[in-house]
């Protein structure tokens, strides 16, 4: 396949309509990131197309679900998604939670631009006036 095939299937599929599907499903449909080319003769290219589903009228996504699934974990409540805080004197709005990231798993937007950032789980809990949790792991 060559590069500019493959740019024309991106292309075609980024021209889909895909409102049918989506309103049928209950899901919002979007392809996201450049994706990857082989530029061998007989090579491929891929893209990932992202299904998220629609849950009380609003698209949600990953860090979403795992926020309201597993903030108590991190000594927050679930309904604290969407709740701002004060950090360095600058305001911020919980937006979910990344596991992955052991350190600051905490997403939060500036109110102020909508820029993103990472906070420290007892950060968060301090600013929001609650316990900080001990870790099972710090128990002795």
């Amino acid at each position: 396949m060559e590069r500019a095939t493959f740019r024309a299937a991106r292309e075609a599929i980024d021209s889909t309509d895909f409102s049918e599907l989506e309103q049928r499903l209950n899901v919002k449909i979007s392809i996201s990131g450049g994706g990857s080319f082989d530029p061998t003769p007989n090579g491929s290219g891929t893209f990932k197309i992202a299904v998220t589903p629609i849950i009380n009228g609003k698209v949600r996504n990953k860090e979403e679900m795992d926020f309201e699934r597993l903030a108590p974990t991190y000594g927050l409540k679930a309904s604290d998604l969407g709740e701002t805080f004060l950090s360095n004197g600058r305001e911020f709005r919980i937006t979910g939670l990344v596991t992955r990231r052991h350190k600051m798993p905490i997403s939060a937007e500036a109110t102020d631009n909508g820029k993103g950032f990472k906070f420290r789980s007892d950060t968060v809990c301090r600013a929001l006036g609650r316990e900080v949790p001990i870790s099972p792991r710090l128990r002795w």
